[in-house]
């Protein structure tokens, strides 16, 4: 039996946090339900987005919308499938993995667009169980913007695939440097709603098991495809990147990247270039 959401505007992050802070479910390996969330109609607040683009470090431009922005009504609707009674355990603790956007061309920050989520597909893996959450942004009949975000309940598997040998690291031609202060976790909570505790403070980030506050993976795309965008030369692209470690705030850190068939290959480093915080690819479509 499948579950469907509806809303009219995006969910609240704080209350959802809140709810996620308080939910206590068996949090047994299985397989996951059926449930969909939709968003009728995505509301762009200019000043948000003005800010947002400050803080990843997009252009002052607000007549479109970078790729990673819909992401934040996206994760607000993931939230609320994952917070429902009928998933089995709780999103607390939940990895981000992955995540895979693709834009079909520009998208403009004043049209109407409608956002779809459904819980897609769930596997067993050598660490626990994987999850699958797809996400459309449409114009209209016309599908604009596609979001795949994989998430891991950690655990123990009754099987799957086994631990991946360590890849040796790339190395790259290109490379730019980036200072990052200890409240970048707290700007991009103020623009992404997202004020989960391992962000803000060392000392919150401690009581979940943390030893100091963590910068958003999505920031941390966000701010890679700020960078790489204008050497791409195209407003139709994909961008899928793995988190690989931590990035714990304050750091420097390093983009290093170079092109590939199509776009460019990329990795946040640390500022030694030997720990990858994620792996990336920009391509054409």
């Amino acid at each position: 039996m499948s579950t469907e959401l509806h809303f009219d505007r995006t969910p609240a992050m704080p209350s959802l946090l809140l709810r996620a802070a308080v939910a206590r479910k068996s949090g047994d390996i299985t397989a996951v339900p059926e449930i969909s969330a939709s968003l009728a109609k995505l509301t762009i607040n200019p000043g948000k987005l003005r800010r947002y683009n400050e803080v990843c470090g997009f252009s002052a431009n607000t007549d479109t919308l970078p790729a990673t922005y819909p992401h934040i009504a996206a994760f607000s609707l993931h939230m609320e499938m994952l917070l429902h009674k009928a998933f089995p355990f709780s999103p607390m603790g939940i990895v981000h993995t992955r995540n895979r956007i693709e834009q079909r061309r520009a998208l403009r920050a004043d049209e109407p667009l409608s956002l779809h989520a459904s819980i897609s597909d769930s596997r067993e893996v050598a660490a626990g169980l994987e999850v699958d959450i797809i996400t459309e942004a449409r114009s209209g009949d016309e599908t604009v913007w596609t979001d795949l975000t994989t998430v891991l309940k950690r655990g123990k598997s009754n099987g799957g695939a086994g631990g991946r040998k360590r890849a040796p690291l790339q190395e790259f031609e290109h490379s730019e440097a980036w200072e990052l202060d200890a409240n970048l976790g707290r700007r991009y909570a103020s623009v992404s709603g997202d004020y989960n505790p391992i962000h803000l403070f060392p000392a919150s980030a401690k009581l979940l098991g943390f030893k100091r506050h963590i910068a958003h993976g999505m920031w941390s795309k966000a701010r890679c495809l700020a960078a790489l965008q204008p050497q791409l030369g195209s407003e139709a692209f994909a961008i899928d990147v793995d988190f690989k470690t931590p990035l714990f705030l304050p750091a420097n850190v390093s983009l290093q990247y170079g092109e590939s068939d199509g776009g460019i290959v990329f990795s946040l480093r640390n500022a030694q270039g030997n720990r990858p915080h994620l792996n990336g690819t920009l391509v054409r479509l």
